[in-house]
């Protein structure tokens, strides 16, 4: 039998999709501006990209939050980079 290992596992899909939007939205409440389906395009290109492309976006998107809440849903995503 062939098993063949998947970038990203559902769960771990899930819990990033839910931090990327918690990020994001606490991007909007400090007066960050955000396109429409800004969270659709990151997703996106975590699924066919991998966190490379990914996490330095948030990184820098997480700096001008300045939250210890954003810092910790991004602390999150860089701990399991490797499971994306």
């Amino acid at each position: 039998m062939l098993i063949v290992p998947m970038r990203c596992t559902f769960s771990t899909r899930a819990h990033a999709a839910s931090s990327i939007h918690e990020i994001g939205e606490a991007a909007r409440g400090s007066g960050v501006k955000l396109p429409k389906g800004w969270r659709d395009i990151v997703l996106h290109q975590l699924k066919h990209s991998g966190p490379a492309r990914v996490l330095p976006h948030l990184e820098r998107l997480a700096a001008r939050v300045g939250t210890e809440d954003v810092q910790s849903k991004l602390s999150y995503l860089q701990k399991r980079e490797a499971h994306m």
